[in-house]
């Protein structure tokens, strides 16, 4: 193997198969449309693509990515999105699942202090379809000045929760049933018109503790 192979090989660390299936996928959608067709940026967008797709920078922070292969951060940050709506469109509920699941862990820490609940997004797919979900509710995500830290409250959290889940004002309902509050609250909240008018009174009458459990109770059903 020659010296130049030996450092390519160093740089990205694949092995023949790798570098195999590696060919062969770019080859695959290089010649999809017609030869010389794709611009240096779409090009750009599938080596990155198909790099991600490898072990060689699953699981590690944008700021590592950008170290092995000589970016910036933010050219990292654009990287991921694009070549996720290009080549690998987002899982939509299993990605607000697993933000969703993280932010309950928040709640649920003892350090917890019934404020906003804070969580780090690093990745801007999973920022993307997270903010989505907030403005299907009508609500509003903080970011404090650190970009990827946002805020949101434990309410917001619950309304998002209710709209990805299948029947979720009825599956709402029957834990407010079962909640701590008294008969008459519970009946104000269940008799309201509307679900955002049901949230409204849940917000006003409930405790932290019981907005809480009721998040980690609907998550159940998520």
């Amino acid at each position: 193997m020659s010296e130049e192979k030996n450092e390519e090989c160093e740089l990205i660390k694949f092995n023949d198969a790798q570098y195999t299936t590696f060919g062969k996928e770019f080859l695959k959608h290089y010649l999809s449309n017609s030869y010389g067709a794709m611009s240096k940026k779409e090009i750009d967008i599938l080596v990155f693509h198909l790099i991600s797709e490898s072990k060689y920078i699953k699981g590690i922070t944008n700021y590592e990515v950008a170290n092995k292969l000589s970016l910036t951060e933010s050219k990292v940050k654009g990287l991921i999105l694009e070549s996720s709506l290009k080549h690998n469109p987002a899982d939509h509920k299993a990605i607000i699942s697993d933000i969703v699941n993280r932010l309950i862990e928040e709640v649920n820490k003892p350090d917890f202090n019934n404020g906003d609940i804070q969580i780090s997004l690093e990745n801007p797919v999973d920022k993307r379809e997270f903010e989505h979900a907030v403005k299907e509710i009508n609500g509003y995500v903080q970011y404090t000045l650190n970009k990827e830290v946002l805020k949101i409250s434990p309410m917001n959290l619950l309304e998002i929760i209710c709209d990805n889940v299948e029947n979720g004002e009825e599956k709402f309902k029957k834990i407010i049933e079962n909640c701590g509050l008294d008969k008459q609250k519970k009946d104000d909240i269940t008799n309201a018109k509307t679900l955002v008018e049901k949230f409204s009174k849940f917000n006003e009458f409930a405790s932290t503790a019981i907005i809480i459990s009721t998040i980690t109770q609907m998550f159940s059903h998520f």
